[in-house]
């Protein structure tokens, strides 16, 4: 090769890789000015979602009707939506309708209703007589409200009952959010293998919790729990009464700040609780 087929060679060479950085350059603009581009939405319509409210949905967007928005903020309201843990997809489409955009949101739901059996062996010990059988059931999305309700119960070993119902969303413009819980079982106590005498330790705990959100992003909550252990017969030490019956009282003041993009398996963001 010619020393001027060289230079022309590293010449096209050079002009080749300026293009290409021209080419990114302009389409990371063209993506930041699409990114930045403002939509007045004038109606909000939401599709597929046969069970679920369309309120539940649109109270998770910051986008409004008669508000403008980006087309970062639509898809920060798309995930937002997706973290709710009801679709398998979610989608967003805008419509021109004169000086706005009518704004369509299309979801496809998931199974929300899940029935599950329950066997187990307690202590790691595979005998017959420590097996554990019942069986559960959970609604993610109770009433369409996105409600949560679960019950679970056993018998055999130690028989069992747990119950729990959350709501994300209630008084309405209040935006307050709520759950309560309750459980129950009837151990056989491991102080049963020292003692040589059968000893049931039976154990109850009922309580709640109610919560405002503040913002899309932050909470504040306030829990309050009770627990009790009883022992029969009772036995010195295993608990804090003589009579072998504990009460306890527990409280809880949580603030939540959520700048996560997804719920589940988030990319960027932070959380603090």
């Amino acid at each position: 090769m010619t020393r001027f087929a060289q230079i022309g060679f590293l010449s096209l060479l050079a002009i080749s890789a300026c293009l290409l950085t021209a080419n990114r350059l302009f389409s990371q603009a063209d993506s930041l000015a699409t990114e930045q581009r403002k939509f007045l939405i004038v109606s909000i319509t939401v599709t597929g979602n046969k069970h679920t409210r369309a309120e539940v949905i649109i109270r998770e967007m910051q986008t409004k009707v008669d508000r403008e928005a980006t087309a970062s903020q639509l898809e920060m309201d798309r995930r937002r939506i997706e973290s709710l843990g009801l679709f398998h997809r979610v989608e967003m489409e805008l419509f021109p309708d004169g000086i706005g955009y009518n704004l369509e949101i299309i979801v496809s739901e998931q199974w929300y209703f899940f029935p599950y059996p329950v066997v187990f062996f307690n202590d790691r010990d595979y005998k017959l007589s420590k097996l554990s059988f019942g069986a559960g059931v959970a609604h993610t999305n109770f009433r369409g409200r996105a409600e949560v309700i679960q019950a679970t119960g056993w018998l055999g070993y130690n028989p069992t009952i747990a119950l729990s119902y959350g709501n994300p969303w209630i008084l309405g413009d209040a935006r307050f959010f709520a759950r309560v819980n309750f459980y129950f079982a009837d151990k056989r106590s491991l102080t049963y293998d020292l003692r040589e005498e059968e000893i049931s330790e039976r154990q109850v705990s009922f309580g709640g919790m109610i919560g405002k959100r503040l913002t899309l992003r932050t909470s504040l909550s306030l829990g309050l729990n009770y627990r009790e252990i009883r022992f029969r017969p009772a036995v010195e030490g295993q608990t804090l009464d003589p009579s072998g019956r504990d009460r306890l009282l527990e409280t809880s003041l949580i603030f939540s700040n959520d700048h996560r993009d997804l719920i589940s398996d988030p990319i960027r963001g932070w959380f603090i609780l």
